[in-house]
């Protein structure tokens, strides 16, 4: 055999030998096996699918909860819900939404301490402007109608004032008009009334002051 001959058969016995040990060897950019299939990145379209998953979800424990009246447990499942789901999307506005929801059955159940402290902690939390400007105006227009349950006409006026620019762009502006004046009328009325029933008394008093005065000078002329 030929030097060239045993050369050749000598390359070729050495590539065969380090064939195996390169298959077998990692990635330099992964530090991965090629052969083992690497997770894919979520997309957007399944990232979206499991928030909505998961808000659904979350929402129908809450209103399950409320159709038997458990309200400290639908307030427990948000604070659940809410955790899972900010780890998905930290602006989804469901916190907001099943606050907004949980303070509208106490209200309608005459609990208006712990409505009002409800939509208090109701935080707008939605990724869009606008939405959350909604969810401002929202909020606020309830906490207005828990003062007018509670005979707080001063503050639900004052609440309703502010509101009426807002309402200019949602909508409703007659309706806050109207709720506008009742709450003036019902913080300026009762003083007023009360102020005029202190002045008609005091005129009285004089009046019948003066009556007693003339009586009785006119018995000392006689």
């Amino acid at each position: 055999m030929s030097f060239s001959a045993k050369l050749a058969c000598i390359l070729v016995l050495s590539a065969l030998a380090i064939h195996p040990l390169l298959v077998a060897a990692p990635s330099p950019a992964t530090g991965a096996h090629p052969s083992v299939q690497q997770p894919e990145e979520e997309t957007y379209n399944e990232r979206y699918m499991r928030l909505r998953k998961a808000i659904r979800r979350g929402s129908e424990e809450v209103e399950r909860l409320l159709e038997t009246s458990n309200p400290a447990a639908a307030e427990a499942a948000v604070k659940k819900w809410e955790a899972e789901i900010d780890q998905i999307e930290t602006l989804a506005g469901f916190g907001f939404r099943e606050r907004i929801k949980i303070g509208d059955h106490h209200f309608e159940q005459g609990n208006k301490t712990e409505a009002l402290r409800l939509y208090r902690s109701a935080k707008p939390d939605s990724w869009c402007g606008n939405c959350q400007f909604g969810q401002r105006y929202r909020r606020a227009t309830r906490v207005a109608r828990v003062y007018d349950s509670c005979g707080c006409f001063p503050a639900s006026f004052l609440l309703y004032l502010k509101l009426l620019p807002d309402a200019m762009f949602f909508g409703g502006v007659i309706s806050l008009l109207w709720k506008l004046w009742y709450s003036w009328a019902a913080s300026i009325l009762p003083p007023a009334l009360l102020a005029l029933l202190v002045v008609l008394a005091m005129r009285r008093i004089t009046r019948s002051s003066r009556s007693r005065k003339s009586q009785s000078g006119s018995q000392d002329s006689k």
